[in-house]
């Protein structure tokens, strides 16, 4: 009997260990209540040509769009014998990501705009144009890389949030 009594409390303290491990991991209604469509936000600085500094609000980005801009920024160039390379055009990109990022419910702002890109002189609205002739190609790389981290798509495998 004594060794029955023994154990008794190391039996009690395995069933309120259980009861805490199961409430610590994510349920389904936990992933009910997340708003996709409210993603997080944030601004970063981008320095245009002339100097001057700009606020610009943007929202993270999903690993979707993320991957579907790097595909569309792929160059894809003849080599020697009939060999076919890929080359990321780090302009383009980084012009797509901050394009997409833009937060729109914060400002009326667009980097489509047919207005800016006549007064550009460009033929077509489009970011990948439009962006680079305001903005210095290191505050657009900087930029990007600060959507990139808020969209939590810069983490190494198995960082996983901590």
């Amino acid at each position: 009997m004594e060794t029955a009594d023994r154990y008794a409390h190391e039996v009690d303290e395995a069933s309120q260990d259980e009861v805490v491990q199961e409430n610590q991991y994510v349920s389904l209604s936990d992933l009910m209540d997340i708003d996709i469509s409210n993603r997080r936000a944030g601004s970063v600085k981008m320095m245009s040509i002339d100097g001057k500094w700009f606020e610009i609000p943007i929202t993270a980005l999903n690993a979707d769009e993320e991957s579907k801009i790097r595909k569309e920024a792929i160059k894809k160039k003849h080599g020697p014998r009939g060999q076919i390379t890929e080359e990321l055009d780090e302009l383009k990109y980084n012009s797509l990501i901050v394009d997409k990022a833009l937060d729109s419910r914060r400002t009326p702002m667009s980097f489509r705009s047919p207005e800016l890109a006549s007064k550009l002189g460009l033929p077509v609205p489009l970011p990948e144009l439009i962006i680079p002739k305001l903005f210095g190609t290191v505050s657009l790389a900087d930029a990007s890389r600060e959507v990139i981290a808020l969209s939590g798509l810069d983490e190494p495998d198995g960082a996983m949030g901590k």
